[in-house]
C-alpha cells in the first residue's frame, strides 16, 4: 500500500520497521480486537469468575463431590481447554457465523434465535449445582461524594 502510494521512494521493508519512530506502538491481533466497555469488561469479570468457581469445585468434597462428579469433571476439562472466556461464553449465546464477526442483529440481540438463554443449553452442568453460588465483580455507574457535599457520577 505504501509502494502504491510512494512509487518513487525507494525502500526495504527491514529499513523501514528500523524507522519507526518510539512513540509508535507495534498492533498485535488481541489489541485490535479488544474492548474495554463496562459490558464487556463485565463479561470478562464473570468468566473469570466462572472459571475460578469451576476448578474450586473438585475440592468440595464430600456429598456435593459424589453427587455430581461427572458434572465437575466435565466443567473442569471445558476451563482447561481454554473454551471458558469472555468470547467464546459470548459465542455461545450468538447464532453461528462464518464471518469473524456476528451479525447486527444478534449482537444487539434482536435475534429470536440465540441469547443468553442459550448458555443454559451449553452450561446445563453447572446449572444442577443449584445450591453453590458463584460471584464475581462488576463494573457499574454510581454516585461518589468528591466534597463539599458534590456527588459526581462514574465507573466505581
Amino acid at each position: 500500500m505504501f509502494r502504491e502510494k510512494h512509487p518513487n521512494l525507494k525502500i526495504g521493508q527491514r529499513a523501514f520497521e528500523k524507522m519507526r519512530p518510539l512513540n509508535v506502538k507495534h498492533v498485535s491481533e488481541s489489541s485490535r480486537v479488544t474492548c474495554l466497555c463496562s459490558v464487556c469488561c463485565n463479561m470478562t469479570q464473570k468468566t473469570e469468575a466462572l472459571k475460578s468457581f469451576i476448578l474450586s469445585l473438585p475440592s468440595y468434597g464430600g456429598e456435593v463431590a459424589e453427587k455430581h462428579q461427572h458434572a465437575i469433571e466435565n466443567l473442569v476439562q471445558l476451563v482447561k481447554s481454554g473454551s471458558v472466556n469472555s468470547s467464546g461464553v459470548t459465542n455461545l449465546t450468538l447464532c453461528q457465523h462464518s464471518d469473524f464477526y456476528p451479525k447486527a442483529e444478534c449482537l444487539k440481540r434482536d435475534c429470536s434465535k440465540c441469547g443468553p438463554d442459550m448458555l443454559d443449553v451449553h452450561l446445563k452442568e453447572l446449572l444442577e449445582l443449584k445450591d453453590m453460588k458463584i460471584q464475581w465483580r462488576k463494573w457499574e455507574y454510581g454516585t461518589v461524594e468528591i466534597g463539599d457535599g458534590q456527588t459526581k457520577t462514574k465507573m466505581k
